[in-house]
Parts: structure tokens; sequence; C-alpha cells
């Protein structure tokens, strides 16, 4: 279920200034860091990709975390990401194959078939998803600039009975996150105002977007990474307070899992 928004801002420009600020430390969180060279090997053993012609586009690339690690394997990258601060830091990596571009993909006067190397060999996007409120649409703008064989990826939260606790009370950064938060907004907003899918995604969702896409061989890994990360969580303390019950939190390493689906474009 959507969370709740600020009237004054939507989800996406609430997003974009939580990650323009985030993008000044993006690159020394560890975990995310981690993550992003663990989900690039999966996806260069799982798409296979011609350094010489394969293009490949980054959608929600962050500072380029895991465009760098791809970079290697395909002729040219590009990340697209709404967070112009992300995207400053991105193209500071000046790797040669490597550009981007700050724009909203799924708005009305976006044009994705423009973006340097399309139509593209590849499309990824890692965790993101959850916080575009049309995630449904992410999927099928992606899908309409593979070229025909071409290959989506995604990597996300995947909906458990406890995943809504990734994002609960967190401390640090998300482990993994194309982007990430810690508890509170910089500008005030609880992170829930942040997210659209608190949860994460299931199968039965990824699949029928995919295929609702057009795209076929639609394969949901689950459990295809995990992340433990320190989550708060409330409990019961039974000393006297004021007459009854006081609540009592306690921190607790919380292993949570990350799905990658893969799709095709057909041919």
């Amino acid at each position: 279920m959507a969370s709740q928004t600020q009237p004054d801002k939507s989800m996406q420009e609430m997003n974009n200034a939580h990650f323009n600020e985030a993008a000044k430390t993006w690159d020394k969180k560890k975990e995310v860091v981690d993550m992003a060279a663990r989900v690039a090997d999966a996806i260069t053993r799982t798409v296979p990709l011609n350094k010489d012609v394969s293009t490949c586009l980054d959608f929600g690339c962050g500072t380029g975390l895991l465009s760098t690690h791809i970079s290697p394997h395909v002729h040219h990258i590009h990340g697209v990401d709404a967070a112009q601060s992300m995207i400053d830091a991105y193209t500071a990596k000046r790797l040669p194959n490597m550009s981007a571009t700050c724009i909203d993909l799924t708005s009305a006067t976006a044009h994705p078939s423009t973006l340097p190397g399309a139509p593209y060999d590849l499309a990824c996007v890692h965790m993101v998803l959850h916080h575009i409120q049309d995630a449904e649409k992410v999927i099928n703008v992606l899908a309409g600039v593979l070229k025909p064989g071409g290959v989506l990826v995604v990597t996300d939260l995947e909906k458990t009975e406890t995943s809504h606790l990734f994002h609960g009370h967190a401390h640090g950064g998300e482990g993994g996150h194309g982007h990430g938060h810690g508890h509170h907004h910089h500008h005030g907003h609880n992170i829930k105002d942040l997210l659209a899918y608190d949860g994460g995604f299931d199968a039965p969702m990824m699949t029928a977007w995919c295929e609702g896409a057009g795209l076929v061989d639609v394969e949901f890994k689950s459990g295809a990474f995990s992340v433990v990360k320190p989550v708060t969580v409330e409990e019961k303390c039974y000393k006297e307070h004021e007459g009854g019950v006081c609540p009592k939190e306690k921190v607790e390493n919380r292993e949570f899992a990350l799905f990658m689906a893969v799709a095709r474009k057909p041919m």
C-alpha cells in the first residue's frame, strides 16, 4: 500500500530532495557499495553482453555504483536519475563509456527513445521501484526502450511478512540500495513519506507487470540476495509507568531478501 505523502510536495519531489542531500556521502556507505557490486556481478553472469556492442540503461542510477561495475561488460551504459546531485556524482566518475541524464522518464514530457545508446540490450533498475508510485509505468517505459531480444533486470525488496521492517526505524543506510535512507528525511519527512511500496514486491505482481509490458520468459529469483541490517523493534516492558505498560524499543539485526526479476523483449 502506498504511504501517505504531505500535500505540499509530491512523493517524487520529496525523494529528489532526500537523494540530492544523500548524494554527498553515498559512495561512503559500505553496504550500498558492496551490494551494487554483488548485483552487477549477478546481472553480468545472467545476461549475455558484448563489450564491443552492447548498450545498457541504468534507471535510478544514483551515483553510478551499479553502472561502474557493469561498464567493463558493455560498449556504453547510460544512467538516468531524477536527482541532480546523484547525476553530478555519476558524471564526476568520468568513465569513458558511461554517461547520464537527470530526467524523470515517467513524466509526460520525457522521450526515452532519444536517450544516448537507445534502444538497449539491457535495462536495469536496482532498489528504486519502491519509491515510485506508478512503478508499473516504469516497467512499461523500460520495456519500450529495449531492443528486440533485450533484457530487463529488476532487483528490489522482496515482499514477506516482515519486509515492512526494512524501512521501519532503520539505523544507518539501507543495505544495497540504489538509493537508501536513514530513519528521517533531511527535510523533516519521515522515511515512510518516501515510499510507495513499503514492503516491496512479490512474484505475481512483478510477473504481471512484465507480461503486461509485453515481456516474456519472466523469471522471479526469490531471495537472490540478502541484506542484514539493524532495525528498531518495539517490545513490551512490564514495569509500572504512569499506571500502565510502557513501550520499549530494542535494536535487532534482521535479514531481508532481495529478489531479481529477469524478463526478455520478444524478437
